[in-house]
């Protein structure tokens, strides 16, 4: 039966892989190109001053991988604000957040947890273990103040869409998150 039905899908509607799928869904979805979504995206690079040695490159690795990540979550929170705005936007700018802190984390030699809580990832654990807090008088703690409360829109709020967040205040975070990309690109890489 399975057989049968893959043999039809495939007659009917031909083969594709998953970057062909990912094209497809991102013309329908959002009548923009691949290339013109990727031209929209930060360009991000490795170098930090005059180092060209392979080992500061293969260390910024993982710290390059979040902020990417990072950008794809500030350009969909970007689409999500757009007229008619969609309260999503919010959980798009609380996983930019806490993937530019898990940035922070790397670089200061922190470990990141699983942990959604802004707060908690800066602060670190009441009474000690994982996570560990930023040092005292890190600038990225006062950059960070005032979004903590992002932390609402990481998981039940996808769900529940409650608490509703006002579009307006949405917008002022997405500027302030794409500010702090900026920063983190230029100081961490």
């Amino acid at each position: 039966m399975i057989d049968s039905t893959l043999a039809r899908c495939g007659r009917a509607y031909g083969t594709f892989d998953v970057c062909g799928l990912m094209s497809f869904r991102s013309d329908v979805a959002t009548s923009t190109t691949t290339d013109a979504f990727s031209a929209n995206l930060p360009k991000l690079s490795l170098a930090k001053g005059d180092s060209s040695m392979a080992g500061d490159a293969a260390s910024k690795k993982p710290i390059q991988k979040r902020l990417d990540a990072a950008a794809l979550d500030l350009n969909a929170a970007a689409r999500l604000l757009e007229e008619p705005p969609n309260v999503l936007a919010a959980n798009h700018l609380q996983q930019a957040a806490e993937k530019i802190l898990g940035a922070v984390r790397l670089h200061r030699g922190l470990v990141n947890t699983k942990d959604h809580d802004l707060a908690l990832l800066i602060d670190g654990r009441a009474g000690g273990g994982e996570p560990l807090p930023l040092p005292d008088g890190d600038p990225w703690r006062e950059r960070f103040a005032g979004y903590e409360k992002l932390s609402l829109y990481a998981t039940t709020f996808r769900y529940s869409l409650s608490p509703a967040p006002r579009i307006d205040d949405l917008r002022l975070m997405l500027q302030g998150r794409d500010e702090l990309h900026k920063i983190a690109i230029k100081e961490l890489l």
